[in-house]
């Protein structure tokens, strides 16, 4: 029971990382748009929260990582990715289903990771 409850956690903060993600990608890419108090009251809190859920991500994946011996270097899970991409193994392909599928689809210039 303690392991579903792990996955189900697991699941649930990719999920809210994920939904940050793609208001953020969004927001930037209508920025020029959005007008100053619609920025102020509604788009900067959702990118200072999005920012939260990526961290939280981040520390997640690097609790990952200390299951696979290696200590957390990032703050911000696309720079994990990245360097993970540069890696071999599991990592690897964790980093290239992570940016091909969840992040560069939905960037502005579909390119938020550096490969993928």
């Amino acid at each position: 029971m303690e392991l579903l409850s792990l996955l189900l956690l697991c699941y649930g903060a990719v999920l809210v990382a994920w939904v940050f993600y793609l208001a953020v990608m969004n927001l930037s890419d209508n920025r020029a748009e959005i007008s100053w108090p619609v920025k102020v009251l509604f788009a900067w809190p959702v990118v200072v929260l999005g920012y939260a859920a990526d961290i939280m991500l981040a520390l997640l994946a690097s609790l990952l990582a200390l299951l696979l011996g290696e200590l957390p270097h990032e703050l911000l899970f696309t720079s994990k990715m990245n360097r993970w991409q540069e890696m071999g193994g599991v990592r690897r392909t964790i980093a290239f289903w992570f940016c091909r599928e969840m992040l560069n689809k939905f960037a502005p210039n579909n390119h938020h990771c550096r490969r993928g």
